[in-house]
């Protein structure tokens, strides 16, 4: 789970091509070659014009290998990308564009050959999703940060219109998009999770670090993270471009392929996944093969629609460290955090023996009894088996475990390894004081990030279309043990986060952009 390249102090291509000598004779100029591993002549020399105006990507130059010798004219520009400088106060970083634009690693890797006959997949390694080292612009100093994709995201797409080339519609027809309360475009597509876990989302075009918690404003923040996340607008002439807006962010990139599909499967496939695959570089075979890879769980109905997996450049923007940028986790409270989840996938659910209100005490009791064994790489953690009202039991599931995990644990997640989250840096939003914290999210970045643009409004999803009736509540929490048994489990999240333990008492946590309240010695 650790980033493969772990002990980087030197310029990255002295760290990632060690073997490559260090001055070349002209004897041996011949026999001399530029490239290596990701640094291609298209990521090095920016030849896609889409982030330098002159010298290529200084990330690939040392005294040896240098823009003049390397990339071959024309290519220096001064009527497009931005300055290959890298001063404080300018975001996103030229590093940051060149590793997520057509030619940087990040997108490259979208897909990656298997064999000797052309066939490509999902990129995939030893260590999960590839992990790209980037220098960025800090007080005196380069910062050095690890950047992958999300692996294998997944896209939920609204029902399709053309059942005949290979997607069933919804037994209601195809959905029209709707208006939801705010007056804003519902969006055809879904994004079913976080996947940067157990490292931060961190967004191209903001620079905030976010820890995503499930059940804590998820699907939000998510939605949220889409409209800050993108890739670098392409400007070479012929190739496919659907995002109109200079900054293309994952949400109009999302909202494309949704729309193409949602003519059809074959539509989807011609007008977009296609274009797109040639953009970045695979021929059609390549295309196709990942292609088929990519509609692997189409058969799968969602909370939204039928799914896919993304493909990894289209997925979220993820790093390790968060360095240079603002880190944040977005908390809830965590009594009402278990209601929520008991209310989505228990509450009425067939396939598990207590699915109703009055089985809250047993829901609670498999998430007691199931931590004693945190066996992360176990499915699930821990099986817990026993009777209720002389009812046999074994429905907790590892998926269960997982999204009943307390948030303190997933911000302290052993696999981090030797890059465990600095918990001293990490800003606390308070779910159920948004209105009045993301204003003052917005000032921290402007006064301690020099970013002082407009945020994009903050999406509101609602899994429900009313709250909990009072009297539900009041009978979940009569039980004495059970309330014991929530103290227990999540005492460090109601300490961290500043929550109380009385789950009568409302809103329950005082209002304003927080910090963790720990020990120091309790952050490990």
């Amino acid at each position: 789970g650790s980033p493969p390249i772990r002990w980087c102090a030197c310029q990255v291509r002295l760290c990632l091509s060690a073997s490559m000598p260090s001055e070349v004779d002209r004897a041996g100029a011949a026999a001399f070659s530029c490239w290596s591993g990701f640094y291609t002549e298209a990521y090095c020399c920016d030849a896609h014009g889409e982030v330098f105006a002159e010298g290529g990507n200084p990330e690939c130059w040392d005294s040896t290998h240098t823009f003049e010798r390397c990339c071959p004219p024309p290519r220096r520009r001064t009527n497009s990308g931005t300055s290959s400088g890298q001063r404080l106060g300018r975001w996103p970083p030229a590093s940051l564009l060149a590793i997520l634009g057509s030619a940087g690693p990040l997108t490259r890797h979208a897909g990656f050959e298997v064999d000797g006959r052309g066939n490509v997949d999902f990129d995939k390694s030893e260590h999960g999703t590839p992990q790209f080292p980037v220098h960025l612009p800090a007080q005196h100093h380069q910062a050095l940060d690890f950047y992958s994709k999300g692996s294998l995201g997944t896209l939920e797409l609204e029902a399709y219109s053309d059942a005949a080339d290979g997607f069933a519609t919804s037994s209601t027809g195809p959905r029209v998009k709707g208006r939801p309360e705010d007056g804003t475009s519902r969006p055809l597509w879904f994004a079913a999770g976080s996947n940067c876990r157990p490292w931060l989302h961190c967004p191209l075009w903001v620079p905030l670090a976010v820890v995503v918690m499930d059940r804590a404003a998820s699907m939000s923040v998510l939605l949220w993270m889409a409209s800050l996340d993108g890739r670098p607008r392409r400007r070479a002439a012929g190739v496919f471009e659907p995002a109109a807006g200079e900054r293309p962010t994952l949400r109009e990139l999302w909202d494309s392929l949704a729309e193409a599909f949602y003519s059809g499967l074959s539509a989807g496939l011609m007008r977009w996944i296609g274009p797109e695959y040639a953009a970045i570089g695979l021929n059609p075979r390549q295309g196709r093969n990942v292609s088929a890879r990519m509609l692997m769980p189409n058969h799968h109905r969602g909370i939204r629609g039928w799914r896919i997996y993304l493909p990894p450049h289209l997925c979220f923007t993820c790093c390790t460290l968060g360095l240079t940028r603002l880190r944040v986790v977005f908390v809830r409270n965590p009594f009402a955090r278990l209601v929520s989840f008991f209310r989505m996938s228990w509450q009425g659910n067939k396939l598990k023996a207590h699915n109703r209100w009055e089985d809250f005490p047993a829901f609670v009791r498999y998430i007691s009894d199931g931590s004693q064994s945190p066996d992360l790489e176990g499915s699930p953690l821990q099986r817990v088996r026993w009777a209720l009202n002389g009812t046999a039991a074994d429905d907790f599931t590892h998926d269960d475990m997982l999204h009943t995990r307390a948030m303190s644990e997933w911000l302290t997640d052993p696999s981090q390894g030797e890059w465990p989250l600095h918990l001293a840096a990490l800003r606390v939003v308070h779910v159920e004081h948004l209105p009045e914290e993301l204003p003052e999210l917005a000032a921290a970045l402007c006064s301690e990030h020099a970013f002082c643009e407009e945020l994009p409004a903050f999406p509101k999803v609602n899994s429900f279309s009313a709250g909990v009736p009072r009297d539900v509540w009041s009978s979940l929490w009569s039980d004495t043990e059970t309330l014991e048994r929530v103290r227990r489990r999540y005492r460090r999240d109601f300490e961290w986060f500043g929550y109380s333990m009385d789950p009568f008492e409302e809103p329950g946590v005082r209002s304003g952009l927080g910090r963790i309240m720990s020990e120091p010695d309790a952050q490990h």
